[in-house]
């Protein structure tokens, strides 16, 4: 059966392979997990005065606090502001969202890489699996600046309140 969220996070083997970043309007940045790239990168953000942005911040969010111990001031969530605009009938997985707002094409890459562990994973899939996030980054990016000025204040509240209770029981 499918995993929960929490059981997927958890499972021996679950391993964080990178991350994709973009803080403000520096560039979008693809990090490795080998080493202390994603460690260093997240070290450096002041999260006490930074937003978190992802499309299943859930997802995203819990590995941030979980294995990296960061909380950022509020987390918002295209996959909710996207609920909120668009209603919940019509698909709001970021593939829906950019494809409904013509905001371009998600890829599907990340099958390449289903099962395998980091040092499984050759360079050339690995450079292949970072564009395939940047361009995740690149379409959540067009989403939230298309969604967010649609919901109110106390919406975004209650995204904020909603991933904290789960992500920061």
């Amino acid at each position: 059966g499918r995993l929960t969220t929490e059981e997927y996070l958890n499972h021996e083997d679950f391993q964080v392979l990178g991350a994709g970043v973009k803080l403000g309007d520096d560039d979008a940045t693809w990090l490795d997990s080998m080493g202390a790239e994603v460690d260093d990168f997240f070290s450096s953000v002041d999260w006490r005065n930074t937003e978190l942005v992802c499309h299943n911040t859930r997802f995203d969010g819990a590995i941030l606090r979980w294995m990296y111990g960061h909380s950022p001031a509020r987390y918002n969530d295209t996959l909710g502001l996207s609920r909120f605009v668009d209603g919940v009938f019509g698909g709001n997985t970021l593939e829906a969202v950019a494809k409904r707002h013509n905001l371009g094409t998600k890829g599907d890459e990340l099958s390449l890489v289903e099962d395998l562990h980091r040092c499984e994973i050759t360079d050339e899939t690995f450079e292949t699996l970072g564009s395939y996030c940047l361009n995740d980054i690149h379409l959540t990016e067009k989403a939230y600046q298309l969604l967010n000025p649609k919901v109110p204040e106390t919406e975004r509240v209650a995204i904020d309140l909603t991933l904290r209770m789960f992500i920061e029981p």
